[in-house]
């Protein structure tokens, strides 16, 4: 939020309200454009986050309809999660208040935050899940699909991907980069670290003990895009993480097949 002349710029470049230079703009008007500015994140984040799945899904669906054979939905499904990945560089503007590690620290830690994410959601799943986890028995993210087990297989190992970077683009780049200078950075950070959760409120119904490990996981997430102020990286860690789970998951369904 920005003034120009006495004029109140909002993020999404509408003048809120006009004046000379010495005016001060109206509580009201700043209000309403604040909250119009949250409302506009939050859907762009839904129309992103959730958006991008859904048409992900469709296009297995697809696949499937018109032949398992050949899993080709992965090109179009890579190609449109990174569109909107790379898109959401516009959306935001960094805070000029952080000074950013170097990318180099901003890649090791990425990593090991990933490793952290990776290794309490197998804890928490080995503690809570006994022989299934061990003998290969939790479920992978094909497994919703009664199909081939070619098109399962590149579903479970395309989707930690694609939902990583959709999720990442709309939860950190139109929700907490987006917001930090409208709400405050801990406001906007919150909120995204709550949205993520929400997102993925029908994992928590299938199974509420993946939750501790969901909050760990917008919790850490939230903290390395707010330090480096990129989406980039926290979609990296993302991306890492749930590729480390499916990976696991895939090792132990074969060593106990």
């Amino acid at each position: 939020m920005q003034t120009d002349g006495g004029r109140l710029h909002s993020l999404d470049g509408t003048w809120i309200c006009a004046g000379d230079v010495n005016s001060t703009p109206r509580r009201e008007s700043s209000g309403v454009a604040r909250y119009t500015v949250i409302a506009n994140s939050l859907l762009l984040c839904l129309a992103v986050a959730v958006g991008t799945e859904v048409v992900v899904t469709a296009l297995v669906y697809l696949n499937v309809w018109l032949g398992a054979a050949l899993p080709w939905f992965i090109a179009p499904a890579l190609a449109l999660s990174l569109f909107v990945f790379r898109r959401s560089g516009r959306w935001y503007v960094p805070s000029s208040l952080v000074r950013p590690p170097s990318a180099a620290m901003s890649v090791l830690a990425s990593v090991l935050v990933a490793t952290a994410i990776a290794a309490a959601s197998l804890l928490c799943m080995a503690l809570v899940s006994g022989n299934p986890l061990m003998h290969g028995r939790i479920g992978l993210y094909g497994d919703q699909y009664h199909t081939t087990g070619t098109i399962r297989t590149a579903v479970s190992l395309t989707l930690p991907v694609t939902g990583a970077l959709c999720e990442e683009a709309g939860v950190r780049g139109a929700l907490q980069l987006r917001l930090q200078q409208v709400v405050g950075p801990l406001s906007a950070e919150i909120l995204a670290g709550t949205v993520f959760v929400v997102l993925h409120s029908f994992i928590i119904a299938r199974s509420p003990l993946q939750l501790p490990f969901l909050a760990f996981a917008a919790i850490a997430n939230g903290r390395l895009a707010a330090v480096t102020q990129r989406v980039g990286y926290s979609a990296l860690s993302h991306t890492l993480s749930n590729g480390i789970l499916a990976a696991t998951y895939v090792v132990l369904r074969a060593m106990n097949r």
